[in-house]
């Protein structure tokens, strides 16, 4: 019950933060400033990228092969295929695909700080609810 307490207090910590802490939103805007891009970075080596996902999705099919019951490792595996090849062949479309994900991908973050006070509600009543079952936990041993 040890991680379950763990969980509590991070909630807890968290619903407090979204709730008053405004140095939060300050944070945020200083940690969400580019450092670097990954796509040229990974584009600068991406023959080795290339076959290192050959080599995982060749393993995960192997995984699927050999048990049956994890048949989703399949789809899996022909993904990471699917990108060594573009990465092998094809780095443009790789550029062309990260470029259209950036404008796509939701931005999670300005939805959360835009209704943090619900938000840090929620985490606080989950806080309250895990201690309640920590305690009836321990009462009942």
């Amino acid at each position: 019950m040890d991680w379950l307490l763990f969980v509590a207090i991070v909630s807890l910590s968290f619903g407090i933060f979204f709730i008053w802490g405004d140095w939060f939103i300050k944070l945020k805007t200083y940690l969400e400033e580019p450092v670097g891009s990954v796509d040229d970075k990974l584009l600068s080596v991406r023959k080795l990228v290339g076959l290192v996902l050959i080599v995982v999705g060749a393993w995960v099919c192997y995984l699927a092969f050999v048990y049956p019951q994890l048949w989703l490792f399949y789809l899996v595996g022909v993904l990471f295929l699917f990108f060594a090849g573009l990465y092998l062949f094809s780095p443009a479309t790789i550029k062309k695909l990260s470029e259209i994900s950036d404008k796509i991908v939701l931005p999670t973050d300005t939805i959360i700080l835009g209704m943090k006070k619900f938000v840090g509600v929620l985490l606080i009543l989950a806080a309250g609810y895990l201690f309640y079952a920590v305690y009836l936990a321990g009462k009942i041993k």
